[in-house]
């Protein structure tokens, strides 16, 4: 199975490989931060999203809804040291909405028309498995150096910068399962898509 939390500077994917990271490009170099910054307002995501006809993704159910919110928070209070004024995560539909369109896609790469909107990613030819996600996305702390508020030398920190950011408050995510997916050569792909607010 193999599984990636985001792209980087790999040539390709190796099997039994898992990735972590966040770049601004997917294929290019490594940055601090976790969102594309883009040119679209949220309401013309809304707009775009309401026009894709049903069943042309994977939908998350509740339960699922429910574990990512609990998983993100839950990470979010191991962070040491602890940030003082960091709320709580709750789930947001428009944010969803928004990953919904753009898993569709099936792109391995930031949806380059986010704007104020952080996004991770995540990737595997088996199953999809939100915990496995999730604490990939956060063990990228080891790789952070918080004194310097950056990541190491030529690793990468982002998914875990992004998911523990204090302002941030609102989560939303997708799922889809694409026959192929641009950027990486592997079928069936598991593609989950979570969009944080403010980032």
């Amino acid at each position: 199975m193999h599984q990636r939390s985001h792209p980087e500077h790999l040539e390709g994917p190796t099997p039994g490989t898992q990735i972590s990271g966040k770049t601004q490009d997917c294929r290019r170099e490594s940055t601090v931060y976790c969102c594309a910054m883009g040119r679209a307002p949220l309401w013309a995501w809304l707009l775009l999203g309401a026009l894709v006809l049903p069943g042309a993704w994977s939908f998350l159910n509740e339960e699922q809804e429910e574990l990512l919110v609990e998983l993100h928070n839950y990470y979010r209070g191991q962070v040491s040291p602890s940030a003082s004024a960091m709320m709580p995560l709750k789930w947001d539909p428009s944010l969803k909405l928004i990953a919904e369109g753009y898993a569709a896609n099936c792109i391995w790469n930031h949806n380059p028309d986010l704007e104020d909107t952080g996004e991770n990613l995540f990737a595997g030819t088996g199953p999809l498995d939100l915990r496995l996600a999730v604490e990939k996305w956060f063990l990228e702390h080891l790789d952070y150096n918080f004194d310097n508020n950056s990541c190491d030398e030529d690793k990468m920190c982002g998914h875990y910068t992004q998911m523990v950011w204090a302002d941030t408050h609102r989560v939303g995510c997708a799922f889809h399962l694409c026959n192929s997916m641009e950027g990486l050569d592997w079928e069936r792909v598991s593609f989950l898509v979570c969009n944080y607010y403010p980032a």
